[in-house]
């Protein structure tokens, strides 16, 4: 079966002192498609953005691709030569954020047998992705807005500083602003890191992208793990068409990854997919119209229900970032949350 004709894109991440075989593998992580008007604008913007050397926030949901956007802006970037460092801010314990990501000395502290380089230090000369960072502590946003202001850090248990030449891009699926505004998140950092925002799309927004990525992966688990599957059926193709993927790419992925080693040498068919896919009815059929829905409403309340719907599609789209959402709706902020909190105190979801 053809993939049509989607673009796929290679992203190259390889690092200063890779190996042959690990850049091969970096390469094929990268494999990207971009078929859909939504996506081909975000790397249109993209394009346009890697030629600065601006910070960069990344929004989206979970799984939707932001660190393959932030690789695709480094490789596109004059840092392309140098390294591109992931810092998964979600999957460092606390006590160790400011060592793993500044570097510490020997005897900085228990367990510190010998002087470690960090993440800051690694990635001077490329780019520092730093994943989920609204999982950042304060303390380790107060350190990390210095070495962004200053491009100087300091290892733990060391008084010199240490010059750095890195471009941030940060990625997450939190609302920083309403953490801003709670005080969970420091807005000076925030405003640091907020040079360009790139909203990466879910992939039910996208869905003329799934065939291409589905024979992606197909392909990448022939190349990786020795399968042997052939393709897929159309009825296989059409069952994951009509999922709505909460997980997005990554989801994807998983079942498709999982489908290849259970089908032998055959075509993908349904009995190889996940319960989930086959459990959830296609959303052609899941979505009645307005009209009927609502049959039950005054036309004013048809109408704020409607609305409140547009309102919560556009901050899923978005990520959760209520600037952005309010830019799709072409509404002032201000108005956004107040009719937000109109929803909220009518107890409607």
């Amino acid at each position: 079966m053809q993939v049509g004709t989607a673009r796929i894109l290679l992203v190259a991440t390889r690092t200063a002192g890779e190996s042959d075989a690990e850049g091969a593998r970096a390469q094929e992580a990268g494999r990207y498609v971009i078929d859909s008007p939504l996506m081909k604008r975000l790397y249109a913007e993209l394009a346009q953005v890697s030629r600065a050397n601006v910070p960069v926030i990344v929004l989206g949901e979970t799984g939707s691709g932001k660190e393959h956007v932030a690789t695709s802006l480094h490789a596109r970037s004059r840092r392309s030569s140098g390294a591109f460092v992931v810092a998964n801010c979600g999957a460092i314990p606390p006590s160790l954020l400011e060592a793993t990501l500044f570097g510490h000395e020997r005897g900085a502290f228990t367990g510190a047998v010998a002087r470690s380089v960090g993440l800051l230090e690694r990635a001077s000369g490329g780019t520092l992705f730093l994943d989920e960072v609204g999982e950042l502590t304060m303390t380790a946003q107060a350190a990390l807005l210095r070495a962004v202001e200053t491009q100087r850090i300091c290892r733990v248990g060391s008084s010199s500083e240490l010059p750095i030449d890195v471009r941030f891009v940060a990625a997450t699926h939190c609302d920083l602003e309403a953490m801003v505004q709670e005080g969970a998140f420091r807005k000076d950092l925030y405003f640091r890191l907020d040079g360009v925002r790139l909203v990466v799309p879910p992939l039910r927004e996208r869905a003329e992208e799934i065939e291409a990525l589905v024979h992606v992966f197909i392909e990448r688990a022939r190349q990786e793990w020795g399968v042997r599957a052939r393709g897929i059926s159309a009825d296989a193709l059409d069952a994951i068409r009509g999922h709505d993927w909460p997980g997005n790419v990554r989801q994807l992925r998983h079942a498709i990854e999982r489908a290849a080693l259970l089908c032998g040498d055959e075509h993908i068919a349904t009995s190889h997919l996940p319960e989930y896919i086959l459990a959830r009815p296609p959303r052609r059929k899941e979505a009645a119209s307005l009209v009927e829905s609502f049959t039950d409403l005054s036309f004013r309340a048809q109408v704020e229900k409607f609305e409140r719907a547009l309102l919560d599609e556009a901050v899923k789209r978005t990520g959760g970032n209520r600037k952005a959402a309010a830019k799709l709706l072409r509404i002032p902020l201000r108005t956004l949350f107040r009719k937000l909190r109109v929803a909220a105190e009518s107890g409607e979801p």
